[in-house]
């Protein structure tokens, strides 16, 4: 048994085709600004204002 697709089923596969293209497009730019956000926040709370003051190294001879 052949079954013959309608116009109306092309009408609405197209409707969906687009509207959950977009919504991906969508999502993906929302994802991706908030891993960049993420990161910038990373890099500028590893930034250290004053030097790292090193342990003083005492020679001790044997």
């Amino acid at each position: 048994m052949g079954t013959s697709l309608t116009p109306e089923f092309w009408t609405l596969f197209t409707v969906l085709l687009v509207t959950f293209t977009v919504a991906t497009v969508a999502v993906s730019a929302v994802l991706d600004t908030l891993v960049l956000r993420m990161r910038q926040r990373r890099q500028s709370g590893r930034r250290v204002d004053a030097p790292v003051e090193q342990p003083e190294r005492h020679l001790v001879h044997r």
